[in-house]
């Protein structure tokens, strides 16, 4: 008989050992202060060894984005609801919800127990919610035991017996509706036809001047053609400020989704939230991945969507483009393109209150394979919100959501990356030396923990190299230096107000597991390398390339490419750089003025 205990403290672990005789294992499925804690203790032990967690489940690896699409696609047929489209754990998401995770670490966890020779496995987590999954699976002559350290949260107490924070967030909408008509002068008049490119307003959109973070030059062609179009923003940050910002700035097309929503949406959307809350939702479907019923899970994130705000904030989105439908119309709606929660609750509304109006996605950002909200299944297309037309950032793009992503030809185009720098852009000095390695952090608090504890191992064998840290604007370093603070490397923290072109130009080499920014960093001629087995699934948005590129696998393996890259020489590295700023181009290819014209008129 196996067991397995779920625990999350360091005097469990030493009582277990004092108890239980045989061969050991553990596996980490989360990294923070108290869980390295544990596992540096258990490394040192010669009587149980680490299953790492990037290496759980690999025989299914390559299929398991289509099979969990298709089960997702199953589950989601048996809920009778349009608002099921506004719950995050439905969107497929790896990134709006750790659901994909969860599932991912208990078809793990079957596999271990089904194969692996030992007698206990200890699997550290903070998460309740595996180990009642397992024990609703009943693995023969497996027992699962709970002993997991449960702290009272009264703020996550309060929120689940009662909907305070629902209600504050409804009252929010109220406040900035209010900021909206006294502060912003907008020249948009009712009943007239528009363009609307929704898109994100924050702190970076305010310079020397207006910049429209998503659709950059595609937003001031329009000014320039004299179209008649609305900014249809959703606010990021300080509220007021930006609302000063724009008023500041005089853009009188710029409109926060709060400006348009009357009152009455706001308390039917309040209504229907509270309905959830209390009521939640059910399919009449299973959720199996590979024959494992995952139903519990899929079902506990559904319950923590309906008691959160994430629920609210999707479903918001609903009665904000359908206020704005009733009040102009709109003749094309623009948005970026990620096939979330958010983006349906719009194209819904669209198709409910303006039947006439061309519904266009502009896919921004790299791709990778992690990214499984993109792969539409076959039985999607006659039940997903989708838009009538997806423009790309170039042709490798273009090609990737059709041959890995399933999505019609005739939906998906070529374009371009709106987000790119316009100017030429020089490439790279070979110098023949890496003194300055550029980390860029780029997804979540996971991969800033992983990347920082790769860097712990690789930099003790690596002195004479300076390590400039860059975290994405909106999620801070200190976040990650509080879970993970036993670091021995020196690093230097880079400021959002360093330009990328300056990082670039600081640095020697750039060091990343998912960011977008690796395609700008091949434009320049700067050597790339891919952390590979921090995750499960494919974070490389750029995998298929092999110009000036290397990917790693393990810490002790960044000092041989810093010395693979230090003796190429100079006409070895320069062709690298050539075919590296191709795929780049290919990748993103640069804005012009026929190609913004093709994205208006043509799509």
């Amino acid at each position: 008989m196996k067991k397995v205990v779920f625990l999350n403290n360091l005097s469990c672990v030493k009582e277990i050992f004092n108890k239980e005789k045989g061969r050991g294992c553990f596996v980490v499925f989360e990294e923070d202060k108290l869980l390295l804690e544990v596992k540096s203790y258990l490394n040192l032990r010669e009587d149980c060894h680490e299953i790492r967690r990037e290496d759980i489940f690999l025989s299914k690896k390559e299929s398991f984005s289509k099979v969990y699409s298709r089960a997702m696609t199953c589950f989601i047929k048996g809920i009778y609801l349009d608002e099921k489209w506004g719950l995050n754990c439905l969107s497929k998401s790896p990134i709006a919800t750790s659901l994909v995770n969860s599932v991912i670490y208990i078809l793990g966890l079957v596999e271990i127990l089904k194969k692996k020779d030992f007698d206990f496995l200890l699997v550290l987590t903070h998460d309740v919610d595996l180990y009642k999954q397992i024990k609703q699976i009943k693995l023969q002559d497996v027992t699962a035991s709970n002993k997991l350290s449960w702290n009272f949260n009264f703020k996550e107490r309060i929120k689940k017996s009662f909907p305070v924070s629902i209600i504050f967030i409804a009252f929010r909408v109220i406040y900035r509706k209010l900021l909206c008509k006294f502060y912003l002068k907008t020249k948009i008049k009712f009943e007239k036809e528009y363009v609307v490119v929704m898109s994100l307003l924050n702190y970076q959109c305010f310079g020397r001047e207006y910049k429209d973070i998503y659709f950059c030059d595609f937003v001031k062609y329009l000014e320039k053609k004299e179209v008649n179009f609305v900014n249809f923003m959703e606010v990021c940050g300080g509220f007021f400020e930006n609302i000063k910002n724009i008023h500041k700035y005089k853009k009188s097309f710029i409109v926060p989704k709060e400006h348009f929503v009357s009152y009455s949406a706001i308390w039917k959307c309040l209504g229907v939230s509270l309905k959830y809350y209390w009521m939640g939702m059910s399919s009449k479907n299973k959720f199996r991945v590979f024959d494992i019923d995952c139903t519990y899970l899929v079902e506990k994130y559904m319950e923590k969507e309906f008691t959160s705000t994430r629920f609210f904030f999707n479903l918001f989105m609903f009665y904000s483009v359908g206020c704005l439908a009733e009040k102009v119309k709109v003749t094309k709606y623009y948005y970026p393109f990620e096939n979330r929660s958010f983006e349906k609750m719009a194209i819904l509304a669209l198709r409910e209150n303006s039947q006439g109006t061309r519904i266009i996605g502009n896919q921004h950002a790299a791709l990778s394979l992690k990214h499984i909200n993109f792969y539409v299944d076959d039985n999607d297309y006659n039940s997903m919100p989708l838009p009538d037309k997806i423009f790309t950032t170039g042709q490798i793009t273009e090609s990737l959501l059709r041959d890995e992503f399933n999505l019609k030809r005739e939906i998906v185009s070529e374009g371009c990356a709106l987000r790119k720098k316009t100017k030429t852009i020089r490439l790279k000095e070979y110098t023949g030396n890496i003194k300055t390695i550029l980390v860029i952090l780029s997804t979540d608090i996971k991969e800033y923990c992983g990347i920082l504890n790769f860097l712990n191992e690789a930099m003790k064998d690596i002195h004479d190299c300076r390590v400039i840290i860059r975290p994405h604007p909106v999620i801070p370093l200190k976040n990650a230096l509080d879970i993970s603070p036993f670091f021995d490397f020196e690093f230097e923290e880079q400021k959002g107000d360093v330009s990328i072109e300056e990082a670039f130009d600081m640095a020697d080499m750039l060091l990343y597991t998912s960011s977008t920014l690796v395609v700008e960093a091949l434009t320049y001629g700067l050597p790339v390398v891919y952390i590979n087995n921090l995750d499960f699934l494919e974070t490389d948005p750029v995998y298929g390339h092999k110009g000036l590129k290397w990917n790693i696998s393990a810490p002790e393996e960044l000092k041989k490419v810093l010395e693979e890259i230090s003796v190429m020489n100079q006409e070895s590295f320069i062709d690298c750089q050539r075919k590296s700023r191709e795929y780049a181009e290919q990748y993103m290819s640069t804005v012009n003025e026929e190609c913004l014209e093709r994205i208006l008129s043509k799509n």
